[in-house]
């Protein structure tokens, strides 16, 4: 949340070296002014890839909307992958030392029918979930094709292709404009 509130800071500076920008539940609703999710922030092109848990009650349904909202005002290359029975903690390894931690591993109280519980999609396939799109993201976005090597812009290509899908289903709820 505070790390991606802090990609989210850090692409405002418009710093050349920053090619890309990956926010996994980023605390942009409750940080920084609240500015971040706007149009009227300062970049809106650097690559993005937005990564989200629906039922994630850190950051809530404010900051859920909030990561939608910056998502659907950024001008550039993007992706967004919201899993839609995860949590925050879905994008940490805390299953390690507690495999009932809840807000995304284990059992865990509900966001979006509150008073409720429920089972999220299991640890592992998560994070197969967040490997495979953050892999690709990175591919796609850090990846040269100035090489003479051809077997990176076919890296590349499948990188931009593995963005664009869904193999996934309706685990995960997925946008992607590149």
């Amino acid at each position: 949340s505070f790390a991606g509130f802090s990609t989210a800071a850090a692409l405002e500076l418009k710093d050349p070296r920053v090619k890309a920008g990956i926010m996994h539940c980023p605390s942009i609703a409750m940080s920084g002014g609240g500015v971040l999710p706007t149009s009227s922030r300062a970049n809106l092109e650097t690559p993005i890839l937005m990564m989200t848990g629906k039922e994630d009650t850190v950051i809530g349904t404010a900051g859920n909307e909030a990561c939608r909202q910056y998502y659907d005002t950024h001008e550039g290359p993007k992706t967004f992958v919201e899993i839609n029975l995860g949590g925050h903690v879905s994008f940490t390894s805390c299953e390690l030392y507690n495999p009932n931690y809840g807000n995304g591993i284990g059992e865990s109280n509900s966001l979006t029918d509150p008073g409720t519980t429920y089972t999220p999609t299991p640890i592992s396939e998560q994070h197969g979930i967040i490997n495979h799109y953050t892999l690709a993201f990175l591919d796609s976005a850090l990846k040269s094709s100035l090489n003479e090597d051809s077997s990176v812009d076919a890296s590349r290509a499948a990188a931009f292709a593995a963005l664009q899908e869904n193999p996934f289903g309706d685990v995960i709820t997925h946008l992607s404009r590149l």
